[in-house]
């Protein structure tokens, strides 16, 4: 999905360093949701959370900019489909005790779940 031949190998890589490390640092992990990777998005953040060290889970909505600009409106996942998947990955993040937030959603699609929006908490950028 990156682009980028070998970027998923290097990552596993960087999850094993990470993991042999005895001072292990804060992880925070940032997936781009499109709608190429929307159908496996449940397996992805199971995959990430049975890493057994992310302290941090982001989701994140595309924004129109950089490469995410010229794929926007092709990639972009409908609001409508957040609010039904939502409940299930918070279930999942809540079962690992990992914080898991979303970015670039309005608060009217998390229903209950509005404490994981992470644009509550997020300063605009200049």
């Amino acid at each position: 999905m990156t682009g980028t031949p070998g970027s998923f190998g290097r990552l596993l890589r960087a999850l094993s360093n990470i993991r042999n490390n005895s001072d292990r640092p804060y992880l925070l992990s940032n997936t781009v949701v499109t709608k190429s990777n929307w159908p496996a998005l449940g397996a992805t953040l199971r995959f990430i959370l049975d890493q057994g060290m992310p302290d941090h889970c982001l989701l994140s909505n595309m924004a129109p900019e950089g490469r995410g600009e010229s794929c926007y409106r092709t990639q972009t996942v409908r609001l409508w489909r957040w609010r039904h998947k939502i409940p299930a990955l918070v279930r999942m993040a809540k079962a690992k005790k990992t914080i898991l937030v979303f970015f670039g959603l309005p608060l009217c699609v998390f229903g209950r779940h509005g404490a994981h929006s992470n644009d509550r908490y997020f300063s605009p950028r200049s």
